[in-house]
């Protein structure tokens, strides 16, 4: 896996020939030292078909916020210098969409602010209907 670096990752990311998959990490950090062995034979394996980079979030933390990597390790793939897939999925723009839910007193469940706001027929007609 190449070493990737302020000097050559946006090279990296952006190379036509075939989709670069980046592995953002950290040298402290245990669970990118449990993936370390499964990540090396990934490369090896799709060596033909996609291009292989580890970036240390400690030595470009530019990048790492750029990206906003929040968690590590994480992989990005890159088509043409654009991002097409990230794991884990979960970025910092869609948790902030997820519903807040909090806790009634008056009752024992969970719900959501919208919830909280709906007259009583409009809670059951939306229980009802599929998706409500």
């Amino acid at each position: 896996m190449l070493s990737l670096d302020q000097t050559n990752f946006q090279q990296f990311i952006s190379t036509k020939d075939k989709p670069a998959v980046v592995k953002f990490y950290a040298d402290w950090c245990k669970d990118c030292r449990a993936i370390k062995k499964a990540a090396d034979e990934l490369a090896k394996r799709y060596a033909g078909d996609l291009q292989f980079g580890e970036l240390d979030t400690m030595v470009a933390p530019e990048i790492r916020d750029a990206y906003k990597v929040r968690g590590i390790p994480t992989f990005i793939a890159f088509s043409d210098g654009e991002e097409i897939l990230r794991t884990p999925r979960q970025s910092a723009t869609q948790k902030r969409s997820r519903p807040r839910v909090s806790w009634r007193r008056s009752s024992s469940r969970c719900s959501t602010k919208s919830e909280r706001s709906q007259t009583g027929n409009e809670k059951v007609s939306s229980a009802i209907r599929p998706g409500g």
